[in-house]
């Protein structure tokens, strides 16, 4: 038999260097591993931004075996930071579109749309943008400014064309954080961030949008998150959970986390004022919350992907490789955290459901 070895080197080089650049690629380095995983869970897979790796990426894990089945890698151009040995540390945020695509927020970059085979679209971009973006229906995406001064804008939304298209500036209604300072914050890192300082005023962490069309903005630095109509209005002020993250839409009310000086907890704010404290000192720096169906949640924290219900059960948990599955509970400081990951010790943000099993009616 005759072999043409140009042609065997062609195919050969073609098949390597199209499996090398294929953005859906899997690596063989997984990032998170299963510490429980009852059958009572609904999640069956998720994406999270890869802030272990010391090569940023958006990837897609099989909750039940914690392999990664899906990644994008974030090209090189699109890592911008004020501190560029850790570009991906200062809030990236995802969400699912409704045709299963992930918009992705680069912090200090934009929002970028990222289909499963690679294709990718620069939405919109913004040097200070970070923590959350949402959306809209009609094509417009609102975002947070986690950082800025009091001067600037701290929420933000702008049309697929980058064009800025409405604002809102906490200091236009609010003229100082002290009278939003709730009784017992009395660690340092409260008093720290109830200081007036101009930097990081507002501390933007947050965006949602409600069913009725009106938006949720979150300020961890004022202990508040508001509903605000389209024009700008204030409707609802919210100010009964310290360091307020994550305001998540539940019932008539809310779920959201405090940082309660280490003693974090999850909160069901009822519609009528009174919140219930779950898991206190179990998940420590929580940075997501997403309803999956039912009372159940998808909870990320600082190395741990866990899913939650309001019972207080955990059904399922997922913890960053190299960090022990109970290494959050009762640790009242990060520092006491390993240090592992490129973002570590706080090392994981907002990990989304991309798909959950179906619930028996």
């Amino acid at each position: 038999m005759v072999i043409n070895y140009k042609i065997s080197i062609s195919l050969f080089l073609l098949v390597f260097f199209g499996y090398a650049t294929s953005s859906n690629k899997v690596s063989a380095d997984e990032i998170l591993q299963v510490s429980i995983n009852e059958p009572t869970k609904l999640i069956k897979t998720f994406a999270i931004a890869d802030t272990v790796s010391s090569s940023p990426r958006i990837v897609e894990v099989d909750a039940e075996s914690g392999k990664i089945i899906w990644e994008w890698e974030i090209p090189n151009e699109y890592l911008k930071s004020h501190n560029k040995s850790r570009p991906m540390c200062a809030g990236a945020g995802l969400t699912l579109g409704n045709d299963k695509s992930i918009n992705a927020l680069i912090p200090h970059f934009g929002v970028v749309n990222v289909k499963k085979n690679g294709d990718h679209k620069v939405l919109i971009t913004d040097d200070n943008i970070d923590h959350a973006a949402q959306h809209l229906s009609d094509g417009n995406i609102l975002y947070a400014r986690g950082f800025v001064d009091k001067s600037v804008a701290s929420f933000v939304i702008k049309n697929l064309k980058n064009e800025t298209i409405w604002e809102w500036k906490p200091a236009d209604y609010f003229q100082s954080k002290k009278d939003f300072i709730i009784p017992g914050q009395t660690c340092r890192g409260a008093l720290r961030n109830a200081s007036e300082n101009e930097r990081d005023w507002a501390h933007a962490n947050d965006v949602g949008v409600l069913d009725n069309g009106n938006y949720i903005l979150s300020m961890r630095n004022f202990s508040l998150f508001v509903e605000v109509k389209p024009d700008g209005k204030i409707i609802s002020k919210y100010n009964k959970i310290q360091g307020i993250h994550q305001p998540t839409p539940y019932l008539d009310g809310y779920l959201a986390a405090d940082r309660n000086c280490g003693e974090e907890s999850i909160i069901v704010l009822a519609a009528d004022g009174t919140q219930k404290k779950l898991f206190t000192g179990d998940f420590l720096l929580v940075r997501g919350i997403e309803r999956l169906g039912g009372d159940h949640f998808l909870i990320t924290s600082a190395t741990t992907v866990s899913e939650i219900s309001l019972d207080g059960k955990i059904h399922y948990k997922a913890h960053v490789k190299g960090v022990s599955s109970t290494a959050e509970i009762g640790i009242t400081n990060t520092r006491k955290l390993s240090n592992i990951g490129s973002c570590g010790p706080k090392t994981l943000y907002q990990a989304v459901p991309t798909a959950l099993k179906k619930q028996e009616r």
